[in-house]
């Protein structure tokens, strides 16, 4: 009994950290959420603050330059509008003078009585119509003005607010993966478990007939390199196979049952049927042929189980990682021992 509470105040620091660094995508997840949450919160509340006065003032002297951009170009194409307007009514009067200078008023300029008035006049219009064409030549060399590409300066974000929700985010990305960090090893130091070979052969004084690969330890996903490289850190590579591991069971049964023999062997425990099963199966191929296997649910919940306990030798406990908990295998045991059978050792899936 003290070996058994001794061995329960020990911790697995190793076990834990891994428990944490194969998790890490709810780590990471965790750490994000906190960061949105007290940066963006940082954020909007310290941007209803005042702008620096700086950059309200540059943003100022910027508007003030694009409104006078603005403004001398809407000058400028008016003038150059006006212009235009301008050319054609100078066009029109032209023509008028033109059709003036060619009627009959140049016929009868110097002929009969009141040539001289026929004479002033057409030099008028001459003299007007070289006004025309002055006025005319000036306005041809204007041109329309470019459209400006300035843009309207955006009001200026408070550089203080940026800061301090960066800040902010940055305290709840850590803050966040120490929670997530901090409720795993809660998690894995409150569950009683199992998780390796360990947990049971150790406290229970239990052989070890074998374990199968743990599917916890593997790689998945498209972020399988990350899973891999944490895996090989902390030395949790399967090298051996589900076959394999079957074959090394098998042998550790022959070479137990030849010293200490039996004919026939129950297994159970809190293993999945299927995996019961497959055991049973594996154990009859694989054994010399010389004892008898047979499968059942656990003892503490199959009546089946209970009564085939009567008729056999021994018995093999094949128990599942992360769902057979110590206490259910302690009864587990505790039965078996009561009924007078022997625990042949111990599988874990």
């Amino acid at each position: 009994m003290d070996n058994s509470n001794q061995y329960e105040t020990e911790i697995d620091l190793k076990q834990l950290l891994f428990s944490i660094f194969i998790r890490w995508r709810a780590v990471i997840l965790c750490g994000v959420i906190f960061a949105l949450l007290f940066g963006g919160y940082k954020y909007i509340s310290a941007g209803q603050g005042t702008v620096d006065d700086q950059a309200l003032l540059e943003y100022e002297q910027a508007v003030a330059l694009y409104e006078k951009t603005m403004a001398d170009y809407q000058n400028e194409l008016d003038a150059y509008l006006e212009a235009d307007e301008k050319m054609a009514a100078c066009q029109e009067r032209i023509d008028t003078i033109d059709e003036l200078i060619g009627s009959k008023l140049t016929e009868d300029a110097g002929k009969g009585p009141g040539s001289e008035n026929a004479y002033i006049q057409l030099e008028v219009l001459r003299f007007l119509r070289r006004d025309y064409e002055a006025d005319m030549e000036e306005l041809r060399t204007m041109e329309k003005p470019a459209e400006p590409d300035a843009e309207p300066p955006a009001y200026p974000s408070a550089p203080y607010a940026m800061s301090e929700g960066l800040k902010y985010g940055m305290l709840g990305l850590v803050l966040g993966a120490f929670v997530a960090a901090f409720v795993i090893c809660v998690a894995e130091l409150m569950s009683d478990k199992t998780r390796d070979m360990r947990d049971i052969s150790a406290r229970y004084g239990l052989r070890a007939l074998g374990e199968l690969p743990d599917e916890f330890r593997k790689a998945k996903g498209i972020f399988a390199p990350i899973d891999k490289l944490i895996i090989r850190i902390f030395g949790y590579e399967s090298h051996v196979s589900r076959d394999e591991a079957f074959s090394l069971i098998a042998a550790n049964v022959d070479n137990l049952a030849a010293e200490h023999p039996v004919r026939k062997m129950l297994i159970t425990g809190l293993a999945g049927e299927a995996d019961l099963e497959e055991l049973c199966s594996s154990l009859t191929e694989r054994t010399n042929g010389e004892v008898s296997f047979m499968y059942g649910g656990s003892p503490l919940v199959s009546t089946r189980t209970v009564r085939e306990l009567a008729s056999v030798d021994a018995v093999i406990l094949a128990e599942q990682r992360r769902v057979s908990g110590q206490s259910e295998l302690q009864s587990e045991i505790a039965l078996i021992k009561d009924m007078g059978k022997d625990i042949f050792g111990v599988v874990l899936f």
